[in-house]
């Protein structure tokens, strides 16, 4: 049986400022993470993390200090809700964010308050196996810019170039 695993790498470091506490305690469940003078790295060794769990008080005193806006707010504040009240954590399914994948969305926002200081972010996704397979390897990249999500995998990139190749042997 093969296993497949997925990497990524944020390429910028994140202002520590930039960063809302919600967002914050967010990232660092979906992400691994390094903290430095220049900011926040993060990274995931196997892909980022769908499945998370938040402390109840943590996650209720973040809302409470966050007053920037966040796309995910209503998502994690309904969920939280609908979680029973006896719980000391509480259990999100990241997968099932309505608008796309929880760490594009956070990482936008994050990108779209930040004015000019961080006009966008770049993401490197990695896919291996541990063994040789057509389908084990590749990558992805995306930019996150305030206004759109750029992407391209590696087989989109080998499928251009067939069809360019293509038009050109056709049209000689």
């Amino acid at each position: 049986m093969a296993d497949y695993y997925t990497q990524i790498v944020v390429q910028q470091t994140i202002p520590e400022r930039l960063v809302s506490p919600f967002e914050r305690l967010l990232l660092a469940e979906i992400f691994e993470h390094e903290s430095s003078e220049e900011g926040i790295y993060y990274f995931a060794s196997n892909g980022a993390s769908c499945d998370i769990t938040l402390d109840r008080r943590d996650l209720e005193q973040v809302l409470e200090q966050t007053t920037d806006r966040s796309r995910l707010r209503s998502f994690i504040t309904d969920r939280l809700k609908k979680a029973a009240s006896g719980h000391d954590y509480v259990d999100f399914d990241l997968s099932a964010v309505p608008s796309g994948d929880a760490h594009v969305i956070l990482l936008q926002d994050i990108v779209r308050r930040s004015k000019d200081v961080l006009p966008y972010l770049m993401l490197s996704y990695a896919y291996t196996c541990n063994k040789m397979r057509p389908d084990g390897f590749g990558g992805m990249g995306m930019i996150i810019t305030p206004a759109r999500i750029l992407y391209q995998s590696t087989y989109a990139f080998f499928e251009n170039f067939e069809r360019r190749r293509l038009r050109k042997s056709t049209s000689s």
